[in-house]
């Protein structure tokens, strides 16, 4: 018995005998131009982003509301949810340190 859950449930066969400009026939991560190639009908079940995904999504905002307060959070942060980081609200300048960054220097 043999369970590969990397290796894709179908492969599709390309040729070099198309019809356009040179790279207008390549397809988002195909890794040629011709011969056999992958096909993942469901990418994310694959290589099992379905639950990971949402935890780093929870780091990352975690580090951006820890990074806005200057401050270190505990995990897990309460009211995550409703957090919009400065970024996403274009408050943010790359010019401007924070205010607890300024009066460390």
């Amino acid at each position: 018995m043999q369970v590969d859950t990397l290796q894709p449930p179908a492969r599709i066969f390309l040729s070099r005998n198309l019809q356009g400009e040179a790279g207008e026939n390549l397809v988002e991560k195909q890794n040629a131009e011709q011969g056999l190639m992958p096909v993942l009908a469901d990418e994310g079940f694959s290589y099992g982003y379905l639950h990971d995904g949402l935890l780093v999504t929870e780091l990352l905002m975690a580090a951006y509301l820890s990074a806005e307060l200057g401050e270190t959070l505990s995990w897990p942060v309460t009211n995550l949810e409703a957090f919009v980081p400065a970024v996403a609200r274009e408050a943010w300048d790359p010019r401007v340190l924070p205010s607890h960054e300024r009066s460390a220097t």
